[in-house]
């Protein structure tokens, strides 16, 4: 189970991190770090699985980032010009 959720861990912070470096506009831009924490949430479940701290740790922090970005790019309002 634990290699299932590395090869979904793989695919998600792959294509997340094309979507938000790709700069196709806030809304792809939300998606991208939504993949992101997806990708970050099944590092995070394998590596308690096989007891890896330092991979579950590392994607905690970066679940937090990535939905501070879901956040940023999805749920606030975009500020106004001017």
């Amino acid at each position: 189970m634990a290699d299932i959720l590395k090869w979904l861990a793989m695919g998600c912070t792959i294509c997340g991190a094309g979507m938000t470096a790709a700069d196709l506009g806030r809304r792809a831009t939300g998606w991208g770090f939504a993949v992101l924490a997806a990708g970050s949430a099944f590092w995070l479940t394998s590596a308690q699985m096989e007891r890896e701290s330092q991979l579950g740790l590392t994607n905690i922090v970066l679940l937090v980032l990535n939905a501070a970005g879901v956040y940023r790019w999805l749920v606030r309002k975009a500020p106004s010009a001017g």
